[in-house]
């Protein structure tokens, strides 16, 4: 019996593969999140540099 379960064992685990995940995208979405963070934080930057100029200048 401990034979027989050795042996289903070993084949399941030789043919057995791990299930794709999708993980290899992970670095392109983080890339793309910072590009899009840094984009968001450029445009509120710019904008109150926008505004402070035009309130001092008036």
């Amino acid at each position: 019996m401990h034979a027989l379960l050795a042996r289903a064992t070993t084949r399941l685990t030789a043919s057995a593969q791990l299930a794709h995940t999708g993980a290899s995208s992970t670095t392109w979405l983080i890339a793309a999140g910072g590009v899009l963070l840094t984009a968001g934080g450029t445009a509120v930057w710019a904008g109150n540099r926008r505004r402070a100029a035009r309130t001092h200048s008036s």
